[in-house]
């Protein structure tokens, strides 16, 4: 292949991971200002009952081996989309 096809070739791939990673970041901006629209203070109390609720049901000594993988798992969340946000941050879509 020829130097100058393989060098189109690597900046159309360029050009589509740019155009896939901001409308990654255009969906990201989406989904966040739906969550804090969606948040209100009923749903959180009632989304929490239900989900004592639930647990309650369950029977949580049966299932409590795995609990601290599924914490570790869950602490582990919030770091990772913090380290991701700043990396995002040029690709969003200016904000009026």
């Amino acid at each position: 292949m020829k130097y100058r096809a393989l060098k189109a070739r690597v900046a159309a791939a360029e050009r589509r991971v740019g155009e896939h990673l901001d409308d990654a970041g255009r969906q990201i901006a989406v989904m966040r200002a739906t969550t804090e629209q969606s948040m209100t203070p009923l749903r959180i109390i009632g989304s929490g009952f239900v989900g004592g609720f639930l647990i309650g049901w369950i029977r949580p000594v049966k299932h409590a081996a795995a609990l601290p993988s599924l914490i570790r798992l869950l602490t582990g969340i919030p770091p990772l989309l913090l380290a991701i946000e700043p990396w995002l941050q040029p690709r969003r879509a200016p904000e009026d």
